[in-house]
């Protein structure tokens, strides 16, 4: 499913890796579920694992997360926790988003560099050209000749993925000049004009 996964995430890869190594991405704190222990008659200890769990580094929190992953159970001060005894709760790295529970972490890679601004823009085009070939009515499986003019960054996509481009809208050509239905289009704040043949 990986690459599904890529395509409906919109993402260049997808790495699976240990709990272990989620610390490089988050960093975990780990709290006593007070409700938890409650209902089990472990009030008291649930005081005394706040105040221990409070001075855990977070490289001690991430190693008792990650036991917490595998084994389903971590010992604190001698007390032995099962998952539904323990809060874990995490805050972002620079550069990731992340989401996550008792099961693991999802991190996503925020940083952009320009090979993935060009991807973005590439794919953002593709999207209004989509878009122009639904509102013109054409069959999913008809092709098409395009006109693309625009401005420096429309210039750079099309010179590195212009058969990718033609590919994906099922285009005979991409060409500068323009015939048939044409529309302006706001593709990430470049305006790129566009138009569309149905290619005989």
């Amino acid at each position: 499913m990986i690459d599904t996964m890529k395509e409906e995430l919109n993402v260049l890869a997808i790495h699976f890796v240990p709990a272990s190594r989620a610390r490089e991405f988050v960093e975990y704190q780990l709290k006593p579920n007070f409700r938890s222990l409650g209902q089990k008659g472990r009030g008291k200890e649930a005081q005394m694992l706040k105040g221990a769990m409070g001075k855990l580094s977070t490289e001690q929190a991430a190693t008792l997360n990650a036991q917490l992953v595998s084994d389903g159970k971590i010992t604190v001060e001698g007390v032995e926790l099962a998952a539904e005894d323990v809060e874990v709760a995490f805050t972002t790295k620079e550069g990731f988003a992340a989401a996550g529970d008792r099961v693991g972490v999802v991190a996503l890679e925020t940083a952009l560099d320009d090979h993935l601004r060009e991807l973005g823009f590439l794919r953002e085009l593709q999207s209004r050209v989509q878009a122009m070939r639904k509102d013109m009515g054409l069959e999913f499986t008809d092709r098409i000749v395009l006109g693309l003019s625009g401005g420096p960054r429309l210039a750079a996509v099309l010179s590195k993925y212009k058969d990718d481009l033609a590919r994906e809208v099922l285009a005979t050509a991409i060409e500068p000049s323009h015939a048939g239905d044409e529309r302006e289009a706001d593709v990430e704040g470049e305006s790129v004009k566009m138009s569309m043949l149905r290619a005989s």
